[in-house]
Protein backbone atom coordinates (compact mmCIF):
# COMPACT_ATOMS: atom_id res chain seq x y z
CA UNK A 1 0.00 0.00 0.00
CA UNK A 2 1.57 3.47 -0.75
CA UNK A 3 0.65 6.27 1.53
CA UNK A 4 1.56 10.04 0.53
CA UNK A 5 1.47 12.72 3.64
CA UNK A 6 1.03 16.42 3.42
CA UNK A 7 2.38 18.92 5.59
CA UNK A 8 0.66 22.01 5.80
CA UNK A 9 2.64 24.87 6.87
CA UNK A 10 1.57 28.57 7.85
CA UNK A 11 -2.03 27.81 9.36
CA UNK A 12 -1.60 30.16 12.30
CA UNK A 13 -0.89 32.70 9.84
CA UNK A 14 -3.78 32.29 7.59
CA UNK A 15 -6.30 31.86 10.66
CA UNK A 16 -4.80 35.03 12.06
CA UNK A 17 -5.23 36.57 8.89
CA UNK A 18 -9.20 34.94 8.47
CA UNK A 19 -9.38 36.74 12.22
CA UNK A 20 -8.88 39.63 11.27
CA UNK A 21 -10.97 39.93 8.48
CA UNK A 22 -13.73 38.83 10.04
CA UNK A 23 -13.53 41.46 12.83
CA UNK A 24 -12.89 44.29 10.20
CA UNK A 25 -16.08 42.50 8.83
CA UNK A 26 -18.09 42.77 11.45
CA UNK A 27 -17.12 46.36 12.10
CA UNK A 28 -17.96 47.45 8.55
CA UNK A 29 -21.25 45.56 8.64
CA UNK A 30 -22.16 47.67 12.42
CA UNK A 31 -21.17 50.69 10.73
CA UNK A 32 -23.72 50.02 7.84
CA UNK A 33 -26.34 49.00 10.16
CA UNK A 34 -25.78 52.03 12.00
CA UNK A 35 -26.37 53.99 9.43
CA UNK A 36 -29.74 51.99 8.07
CA UNK A 37 -31.05 52.50 11.35
CA UNK A 38 -30.47 56.16 11.19
CA UNK A 39 -31.74 56.63 8.29
CA UNK A 40 -34.81 54.24 8.91
CA UNK A 41 -35.88 55.98 12.15
CA UNK A 42 -35.93 59.43 9.57
CA UNK A 43 -38.01 58.59 7.43
CA UNK A 44 -40.33 56.74 9.51
CA UNK A 45 -40.73 59.80 11.63
CA UNK A 46 -40.71 61.56 7.92
CA UNK A 47 -43.76 59.35 7.19
CA UNK A 48 -45.80 60.18 10.26
CA UNK A 49 -46.09 63.84 9.09
CA UNK A 50 -46.82 63.16 5.59
CA UNK A 51 -49.89 64.61 3.39
CA UNK A 52 -50.14 62.02 1.04
CA UNK A 53 -53.21 60.36 3.26
CA UNK A 54 -51.45 59.26 6.64
CA UNK A 55 -52.36 60.79 9.88
CA UNK A 56 -50.32 64.13 9.96
CA UNK A 57 -48.84 64.39 13.42
CA UNK A 58 -50.86 65.95 16.29
CA UNK A 59 -48.07 66.57 19.25
CA UNK A 60 -44.67 64.69 17.42
CA UNK A 61 -44.66 62.40 20.45
CA UNK A 62 -44.32 59.61 18.53
CA UNK A 63 -41.93 60.65 15.88
CA UNK A 64 -39.61 61.48 18.76
CA UNK A 65 -40.26 58.49 20.41
CA UNK A 66 -39.07 56.42 17.62
CA UNK A 67 -35.46 54.90 18.88
CA UNK A 68 -33.05 52.49 17.74
CA UNK A 69 -31.00 49.85 20.09
CA UNK A 70 -28.26 48.53 19.16
CA UNK A 71 -27.04 44.62 19.78
CA UNK A 72 -23.77 44.16 21.72
CA UNK A 73 -21.86 43.80 18.69
CA UNK A 74 -23.70 46.23 16.72
CA UNK A 75 -24.83 43.98 13.97
CA UNK A 76 -28.59 44.55 15.46
CA UNK A 77 -30.50 46.88 15.61
CA UNK A 78 -34.00 47.73 16.52
CA UNK A 79 -35.97 50.58 15.93
CA UNK A 80 -39.49 51.39 17.41
CA UNK A 81 -41.19 52.93 19.54
CA UNK A 82 -43.15 51.83 22.98
CA UNK A 83 -45.60 54.04 22.86
CA UNK A 84 -49.13 51.83 22.25
CA UNK A 85 -50.43 53.83 19.23
CA UNK A 86 -47.82 53.46 17.13
CA UNK A 87 -48.74 49.54 16.62
CA UNK A 88 -52.39 50.99 16.29
CA UNK A 89 -51.27 53.24 13.27
CA UNK A 90 -48.94 50.44 11.94
CA UNK A 91 -51.18 47.73 11.39
CA UNK A 92 -54.34 49.48 12.48
CA UNK A 93 -57.22 48.15 15.16
CA UNK A 94 -60.82 46.56 14.22
CA UNK A 95 -62.12 50.32 13.91
CA UNK A 96 -59.07 52.03 12.46
CA UNK A 97 -57.33 51.30 9.22
CA UNK A 98 -53.49 50.84 9.40
CA UNK A 99 -51.65 53.60 8.32
CA UNK A 100 -47.73 51.77 7.94
CA UNK A 101 -45.23 54.62 9.01
CA UNK A 102 -42.06 51.99 9.67
CA UNK A 103 -41.99 48.85 7.45
CA UNK A 104 -42.32 51.48 4.62
CA UNK A 105 -39.26 53.37 5.71
CA UNK A 106 -37.72 50.05 6.22
CA UNK A 107 -38.54 48.72 2.90
CA UNK A 108 -36.75 52.64 1.57
CA UNK A 109 -33.41 52.04 3.15
CA UNK A 110 -32.92 48.30 2.88
CA UNK A 111 -31.83 47.67 -0.88
CA UNK A 112 -29.45 49.71 -0.52
CA UNK A 113 -28.15 48.75 2.83
CA UNK A 114 -27.42 45.70 1.42
CA UNK A 115 -25.35 46.82 -1.76
CA UNK A 116 -23.30 48.91 0.58
CA UNK A 117 -23.00 45.87 2.59
CA UNK A 118 -22.09 43.75 -0.31
CA UNK A 119 -19.79 45.97 -1.33
CA UNK A 120 -17.48 46.83 1.63
CA UNK A 121 -17.28 43.10 2.85
CA UNK A 122 -16.26 42.55 -1.16
CA UNK A 123 -14.07 45.03 -0.57
CA UNK A 124 -11.98 43.79 2.50
CA UNK A 125 -12.07 40.48 1.83
CA UNK A 126 -9.85 41.28 -2.17
CA UNK A 127 -6.84 39.43 -1.51
CA UNK A 128 -4.16 41.82 -1.78
CA UNK A 129 -1.23 40.63 -3.94
CA UNK A 130 2.88 40.83 -1.45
Amino acid sequence: MTHAAVKVEGTRMVRRALVQRANQASKILATEVAITARDVQQTARDHLDDPTGRPVTRTGQLARSISIVHSADGLTANIGTLLEYGAHLEFGTRTIPPYPWLAPALAVHLQAFKLRARAALAKSFRVRAK
